[in-house]
């Protein structure tokens, strides 16, 4: 299962039955200003937070994934990109802010489990590079 239907799905078991697999893409590339949606794009999105680096680690490892804050939703995106999947979504910003907060987490440890995603950013050796970046 790719990173997109991961998200979909999480997505999908956390909003009213209103939100449709297409509005939640849409919603997704919204927020990721239309670029790939991809592991990648997560983290880089959250690299050079201090204060996410082991929150981060925490998910992309096999211990307990630590939670993330609807504040550090907003430290990761620009309000203009929350209010953006908002309304691809239907939902207010502070919803968006709140599911995002609630589903991000396992969206990163699914897709980090996954076979083959570690290949999406380059194998083994790039995603510690990239891990490295929070550290």
């Amino acid at each position: 299962m790719d990173l997109m239907n991961i998200a979909q799905n999480l997505i999908n078991q956390n909003t009213s039955d209103s939100v449709n697999s297409d509005m939640i893409k849409d919603g997704l590339q919204s927020l990721f200003n239309n670029k790939d949606f991809n592991i990648s794009s997560i983290m880089s999105a959250m690299a050079g937070n201090d204060a996410l680096s082991s929150i981060v680690g925490s998910w992309l490892g096999n211990s307990k994934n630590s939670a993330i804050s609807t504040d550090m939703i907003g430290d990761i995106f620009s309000s203009s990109q929350i209010s953006g999947f908002a309304s691809k979504l239907g939902i207010d910003s502070n919803s968006a802010s709140s599911l995002l907060s609630s589903v991000l987490p396992d969206i990163v440890d699914k897709a980090s489990n996954e076979d083959g995603a570690l290949d999406s950013i380059g194998g083994m050796d790039d995603a510690l590079a990239l891990a490295k970046k929070f550290f």
